[in-house]
C-alpha cells in the first residue's frame, strides 16, 4: 500500500517535471515598525512555532533558530503522514522591511506552486507584524 502510494506520488512529480529536490525561495514583507519593534515580533512568532509540536496535519520536530545580529536561522524537520522534510529559512529584519528565505522541497512546490506559496508566508509575516 505504501509503495504504491509513494509510486504515484512520484509519478506526478515526473508529470509536473520537477528534477531538483530542493527550490529556493525568497519572500519581502514591507513594515513601519522599526527593526527592533519588527524583531521583537518575528522572535515571538519563532517561539510560537517552536512551542507548537504539531501544525495542522503537519508535525514539526527538532525546530532550532540561531540569531546572529538582526538575521535569524532556522531548521527543522516538518512531517506529513510518511513525507519528511528537513527545512532551513533565514529570516532578516530591517527597519523598513522582513526579508524570508526558504529552502523548499520541490514536490511541494510543485504541488501548491511558488505564488501560493509566497502568498501564504507573505500573509502569515503580515499577520505577525500586524496584529489584529
Amino acid at each position: 500500500m505504501y509503495y504504491t502510494a509513494f509510486s504515484q506520488l512520484l509519478v506526478t512529480v515526473q508529470r509536473w517535471g520537477v528534477n531538483s529536490r530542493h527550490t529556493g525561495m525568497r519572500v519581502s514583507v514591507s513594515h513601519t515598525l522599526g527593526q527592533a519593534e519588527a524583531q521583537r515580533r518575528i522572535e515571538k512568532g519563532l517561539d510560537d512555532i517552536m512551542g507548537m509540536s504539531s501544525a495542522g496535519p503537519v508535525s514539526l520536530r527538532n525546530v532550532q533558530k540561531e540569531w546572529q545580529g538582526n538575521k535569524v536561522y532556522v531548521s527543522g524537520t516538518a512531517s506529513l503522514g510518511l513525507l519528511k522534510h528537513h527545512g532551513r529559512a533565514a529570516i532578516e529584519v530591517t527597519e523598513r522591511e522582513v526579508i524570508i528565505e526558504v529552502d523548499l522541497p520541490a514536490v511541494l512546490t510543485g504541488m501548491m506552486g511558488n505564488k501560493k506559496i509566497e502568498d501564504t508566508v507573505q500573509r502569515r509575516v503580515k499577520g505577525l507584524l500586524n496584529p489584529a
